[in-house]
């Protein structure tokens, strides 16, 4: 149902770096093909008739758009807070990190999530669960200024629906003239089901984001984006 590119290497020079990655997802499976996400729906502007790849491979399995979209938006949004209330990791699920692996028949059969180095780690939850904190970077609370409900926020407001799955839904609605509202509805409640009463403890009311301005030596500022929520 879900998988991982793990890295396994790399390596920095007078600040330039390069990151060796797997070629095949832990843990392997039958599976063909791996797109990224922003790929589906991108438009190819070389070739502009055609469809967006989303649309693609619906056709391909005689489904709706919509279909592929639900399918997609459940896996993202389970997979993120599963791993944020279990393992105490917060992925930055965006449209670069966030694969869909397809069989040979081009059926999305689960997603592969890639770049651990950017994942925040919340010892809070891990200790409350048992496990074993081994991160030595990107501690909440330690490896920055940011407040422990602003990191959450920042990951899944800003990365997660903010980066991918609000271009992502309001791309496949202006394109195949999808319900919008009733998407996002679903989005919301697929957050609620799977969050539940930790989003309480976890998140802020608002949403926060990062400043338009380049950081460079300095720490990263945020800022207040939306007063309310784009998916949860």
């Amino acid at each position: 149902e879900f998988s991982a590119l793990n890295d396994f290497a790399g390596s920095a020079y007078n600040n330039i770096g390069c990151l060796f990655r797997e070629f095949n997802p832990t843990p392997t499976g039958p599976h063909c093909y791996m797109i990224p996400a922003f790929s589906l729906y991108s438009f190819d502007y070389k070739n502009p008739t055609h469809e967006l790849i989303v649309k693609q491979i619906a056709d391909a399995n005689g489904v709706s758009v919509e279909e592929i979209l639900e399918w997609a938006i459940n896996k993202i949004i389970r997979l993120w807070c599963r791993t944020a209330l279990e393992r105490g990791l917060l992925l930055e699920l965006h449209a670069q990190n966030t694969l869909i692996q397809v069989d040979k028949h081009f059926k999305p059969v689960r997603i592969v999530v890639r770049d651990f180095n950017s994942v925040w780690v919340d010892a809070e939850t891990r200790k409350n669960n048992g496990i074993e904190s081994e991160y030595a970077k990107n501690i909440i609370g330690i490896s920055s200024k940011i407040s422990r409900k602003k990191q959450y926020s920042l990951v899944y407001d800003f990365f997660v629906s903010h980066h991918f799955l609000k271009p992502f839904i309001e791309t496949c609605c202006a394109k195949y003239s999808l319900n919008y509202n009733k998407i996002k509805k679903r989005c919301k409640t697929l957050f609620s089901e799977n969050m539940g009463e930790a989003e309480h403890a976890l998140f802020p009311d608002k949403c926060y984001g990062f400043t338009d301005e380049l950081f460079d030596s300095k720490a990263p500022r945020v800022k207040i984006i939306r007063s309310r929520p784009f998916f949860r």
